[in-house]
């Protein structure tokens, strides 16, 4: 379903208050703000994905001056590369609470991707190689971008595999080794050979039972919230228009899909149950709401249903751990 609406800023946010509202049946949430590590509030902190035990991962200002992976589990936010004057950024976490990430070195060219295993601590790195790792299984198979651009695929005790020798990158691999992503400006899967998802742009991400998400555009060529369903992208329920987007970033093994919808460049982080049913605005249902916070997108979502969020706090950028009540 997909509604389309006119007028100023001020009947829209009326419409908001009244058509997108918090079904009776959707869950409501407590919130926690993860911290930071320290460096400049307006760089803040930002989730990339959730384990399903919990634990975040993303990346945040340092102390001094750069940008650091960390770790958040059990209430605390660690910095996985303590000191370090290269910027290292988190993207991925397994079921294991081993993660990925590439680090970015100043006058080097070719970033290095990186595998930290659970309970490694800090600078311990499992795997280094060249190019940006962006997602990780249960199997501690790593998908990204390699250094010459292609999308590729590193195998914890194998060679690289390229997937696609152009330009291309792979975003998210699920336990049967069925990766998503992009090639040049369409959306694709690998799995037994590539698939371009014709009419997509980007897929962001695939759940183990094979759901995809991601993005096109719409009739407005606006980028648009998408689920690939029997063959063929569908725009999920999200309101369309000038100035009004949506994208879908994660999506958890019960079929629950999470990213953003914007209202006139005002980015609301949502939930949808379907591509057809129009999505929950997790603002509008967290019991314990933080003065001044805004939750701009689903970075993640746990099976257990738990959310990675980022968002701000009066300006400042923060993330959110919103935990099912």
């Amino acid at each position: 379903m997909q509604r389309r609406f006119s007028g100023s800023a001020a009947v829209l946010t009326a419409v908001l208050a009244t058509f997108v509202h918090t079904p009776a049946n959707a869950t409501t949430y407590t919130i926690k703000d993860l911290g930071s590590l320290g460096g400049t509030p307006a760089l803040g902190t930002n989730a990339a994905a959730i384990s399903n035990n919990g634990q975040i991962v993303g990346s945040s200002a340092a102390s001094n001056g750069h940008t650091h992976a960390f770790l958040w589990s059990n209430g605390v936010i660690t910095d996985m590369t303590p000191g370090s004057t290269n910027d290292t950024y988190a993207t991925s976490i397994n079921a294991l609470g081993d993660f990925c990430g590439y680090m970015l070195t100043p006058n080097v060219p070719t970033p290095t991707g990186f595998l930290i295993l659970h309970g490694a601590g800090p600078g311990n790195f499992r795997y280094q190689f060249p190019g940006y790792a962006l997602g990780v299984n249960r199997y501690d198979t790593i998908v990204g971008r390699d250094e010459n651009g292609y999308a590729a695929e590193w195998p914890l005790s194998a060679p690289k595999k390229v997937l696609s020798p152009t330009v291309s990158q792979a975003d998210s691999i699920n336990i049967y080794g069925d990766v998503v992503g992009s090639i040049g400006a369409t959306a694709a899967e690998w799995k037994n050979g590539v698939h371009y998802l014709t009419g997509g742009v980007e897929a962001r991400a695939i759940s183990n039972f094979g759901v995809i998400v991601g993005l096109l555009y719409d009739q407005y060529n606006n980028p648009h919230a998408a689920q690939y369903l029997n063959g063929a992208w569908v725009a999920m329920a999200a309101p369309t228009g000038p100035s009004l987007y949506s994208a879908a970033f994660a999506v958890n093994n019960n079929g629950v899909m999470g990213g953003y919808i914007t209202w006139y460049g005002q980015p609301h982080a949502c939930l949808w149950t379907s591509a057809s049913v129009f999505p929950q605005m997790v603002d509008l249902a967290v019991s314990n709401p933080i003065p001044g916070m805004s939750l701009q997108y689903v970075a993640g979502i746990n099976d257990n249903g738990v959310l990675a969020v980022a968002g701000t706090v009066n300006g400042a950028v923060h993330s959110f751990v919103l935990t099912p009540q």
